[in-house]
């Protein structure tokens, strides 16, 4: 394995690449594991047992340089985010208390609303860290126009899966290391897929063809005939094929709710790729998903079996529906729900848009569950800034003086109109220019 650099998340080990190795997944230091561009990261070397620590330079904050670091692309990382959410405070209030609902009611829903720069992804990885702290299973999934599309349940799922973490007694378990403990749970009734999965890893049976089958990567009926895998039923790529996803997601979250979790957060950023698909079939497709997530995260019960009849569907221009409009497979129809509740919340985020889509996703979430990011004040930025110049210093061991510290903030902070994003990057450009040429 080989051991990399990033320049936001700092260092890790590669375990696992794809796409012809121009995507590595790597565990990094700091505890999360993500699917990153080979081409943003520095080989260092080959991964040994042993590591042998680096001795920062002296007056030298590493984890501050870190900061910097990321800021310099307008990006607040991880392990920043905490200590850096300024102006948040009522969002943050409702975030914990939807989440504290979630643990008692088994079920639940926010909609981050906010234009571009407001700071959508910065509210997504607080909800992500406040839940792995607080015995939360997480997901986090970033769509996109072509991949990991709204019309393409199947890669919204695999994403899903391959990002699922779950912290207990400071060990850190993903999907395949969950699977193995959830071996000695009991299911209150089958599972198309999940039991047959089950079975296999009991019997220890499973190889890399079954781990690719159940997370959901391409794994054609002709393969796992020839694997001579027979029963296993495959994970629909269709995109009709809604049910498939949410009836496999919703076992999975009954599951990690045995295991000791309070449910599971699944994290939808860029919901406003389904807006820019330029498509009335991929938009119909992507909103029968939406629709499906959120109806599962407030446990409909209409959704347990759907009336799961042949003769009760209709044939409409994007495939099957039930008598209540939800969209099903026609190869195998599925209940969107193992069982009620679900232990699911969905936090989905979305830009502002023109589409009539825009309207009808956000009418799925009750007002009481969007939260609309507003541009953040001047006072915040100050906040802010007077941090930055903190962590600047610790991070390149330097200081200066009270009438150079005004200047840069003077050419800086109206930036903040323009959003958090920008903010971050020109303050530390300007500090940058000082430190290395002095005041110009």
């Amino acid at each position: 394995m080989l051991v990399v650099y990033h320049p936001v998340f700092g260092k890790g080990v590669v375990v696992d690449d794809r796409f012809a190795k121009t995507q590595l997944r790597v565990k990094f230091d700091l505890g999360i594991t993500l699917w990153v561009d080979s081409s943003s990261v520095r080989v260092l070397r080959l991964h040994v047992p042993t590591e042998v620590k680096a001795t920062p330079k002296r007056g030298v904050d590493l984890r501050a340089r870190r900061l910097i670091e990321a800021f310099r692309l307008g990006i607040v990382p991880y392990y920043g985010v905490e200590e850096f959410t300024f102006g948040r405070d009522t969002e943050i209030e409702v975030i914990k208390r939807n989440l504290t609902e979630f643990k008692h009611k088994g079920g639940g829903m926010l909609l981050i609303e906010g234009e571009y720069g407001a700071g959508k992804t910065h509210m997504m990885d607080y909800i992500a860290l406040y839940g792995l702290k607080n015995n939360f299973a997480v997901s986090r999934v970033e769509l996109d126009p072509l991949d990991v599309a709204p019309y393409r349940p199947r890669n919204v799922y695999r994403e899903l899966i391959r990002s699922l973490t779950y912290v207990k007694d400071g060990k850190t378990y993903g999907f395949n290391e969950l699977m193995q403990l959830a071996t000695n749970i009991e299911l209150p009734k089958p599972h198309l897929y999940i039991s047959k999965l089950l079975n296999l890893l009991r019997k220890g049976e499973d190889d890399a063809l079954i781990w690719d089958w159940i997370r959901g990567e391409p794994i054609p009926r002709e393969y796992l005939n020839y694997r001579r895998r027979w029963r296993l039923p495959v994970i629909l790529d269709h995109r009709p094929a809604v049910d498939v996803i949410l009836y496999l997601l919703t076992g999975f979250s009954y599951i990690i709710r045995q295991l000791g979790s309070y449910g599971w957060v699944l994290l939808i950023d860029e919901g406003e790729t389904l807006f820019h698909t330029y498509s009335q079939m991929s938009e119909k497709f992507g909103y029968a998903l939406y629709r499906g997530l959120v109806h599962v995260a407030c446990g409909d019960r209409r959704l347990v079996d759907c009336k799961l009849k042949a003769g009760r569907f209709v044939d409409t221009g994007i495939g099957k529906v039930d008598e209540h409009g939800f969209l099903h497979s026609g190869v195998r129809p599925l209940p969107y729900i193992y069982e009620v509740p679900t232990y699911m919340f969905l936090v989905m985020s979305v830009t502002p848009s023109s589409s009539v889509y825009y309207e009808k996703v956000t009418e799925l979430f009750p007002t009481s569950k969007r939260i609309r990011l507003t541009p953040l004040s001047k006072r915040d930025y100050l906040k802010m800034f007077d941090k930055i110049i903190e962590l600047y210093s610790a991070a390149y061991g330097v200081t200066y003086s009270y009438d150079q510290i005004e200047k840069v903030k003077h050419r800086t902070i109206s930036e903040g109109k323009r959003g958090l994003r920008q903010f971050l990057k020109s303050t530390i450009d300007e500090l940058d220019i000082l430190r290395h040429y002095g005041d110009t």
